[in-house]
């Protein structure tokens, strides 16, 4: 009973972790100003439209998305999936915060690719960090698998669809598409599988399920 506690206090340590971490790396695309993922510049364009914050916008658009999963496949939703909904929005608005007095939209151009680049890795760190837990991810990631499951269609085919109509939507609500977004489009599915695949077993380690990694 003590050690299951222990494995549970981990893996709640582990969650929030990765939800703090994949925030800060999503504040840090906006400061940059050079475009981002999809589903952030969706909800940057919410945020622009009705002049709300950003955390609001992505508590509106989750919750949005939930009612949508709850009448498809709820089999992916956990108490972590709620807790995202209910906390990654107050997170994002608390990094933007912290990241806004850096001032990084000031910086030269190439040093704010750069920084964005390797920002594709922070958040590969964050990812994996909710996934393991086990207590489950946003309901924006948990869409694409549930897509996958039901259309039968490779991830990959699934992935660029839903990220091409949330970009629509975004770029006609006036989010920031830039080269970022074209980075986005190359490098983070790349970046993120190659920072995974070295830290997983780690993370594993520290959740104390190091075995799973080897099954």
């Amino acid at each position: 009973m003590e050690q299951r506690k222990i494995m549970n206090i981990r893996n709640w340590i582990a969650y929030l972790l990765g939800v703090c971490i994949i925030q800060f790396g999503v504040a840090i695309f906006l400061e940059l100003n050079l475009g981002s993922d999809p589903f952030t510049i969706f909800t940057q364009g919410v945020a622009r439209t009705f002049e709300i914050t950003p955390g609001m916008a992505n508590r509106i658009l989750t919750v949005i998305i939930l009612g949508i999963l709850l009448f498809c496949d709820r089999r992916y939703i956990n108490i972590g999936t709620i807790v995202a909904i209910i906390g990654a929005g107050f997170v994002m608005d608390g990094m933007l915060v912290l990241v806004e007095p850096l001032k990084l939209e000031t910086l030269p151009m190439v040093v704010r690719i750069v920084l964005f680049i390797l920002n594709c890795g922070v958040i590969g760190i964050g990812f994996p960090m909710m996934k393991l837990s086990g207590l489950g991810l946003a309901p924006n990631d948990i869409i694409y698998m549930t897509l996958v499951e039901h259309l039968d269609k490779p991830y990959s085919v699934v992935r660029m669809s839903v990220d091409t109509v949330y970009l629509v939507l975004g770029f006609l609500m006036h989010g920031v598409v830039g080269i970022g977004t074209v980075i986005c489009i190359m490098c983070l599915g790349p970046i993120m599988g190659l920072v995974m695949k070295h830290i997983e077993k780690y993370i594993l380690m520290l959740l104390g399920k190091e075995n799973a990694y080897y099954q």
